[in-house]
């Protein structure tokens, strides 16, 4: 069986750029998974504002080698 390579996850702003080219506002289910860099609240603005019939979210945040804190709430 021919395996794809392992690829680690997006970073908050490439995922962003690929969920700015979806338009589905009728969206219930939506699961993500991206490398944290600190910078994803625009990331997950776009999700709020752009999926409003959401009623269900699954983030996979995954921290980048060597850090040690990965910040939840400012």
């Amino acid at each position: 069986m021919l395996r794809a390579p392992h690829r680690s996850p997006p970073s908050p702003f490439a995922l962003l750029r690929i969920l700015r080219s979806c338009y589905t506002p009728h969206l219930r289910k939506l699961g993500v998974e991206y490398c944290s860099d600190g910078n994803e609240v625009s990331l997950l603005s776009h999700i709020v504002s752009n999926f409003p019939r959401l009623t269900s979210l699954e983030l996979h945040r995954y921290k980048l080698d060597g850090d040690d804190d990965i910040p939840v709430a400012n």
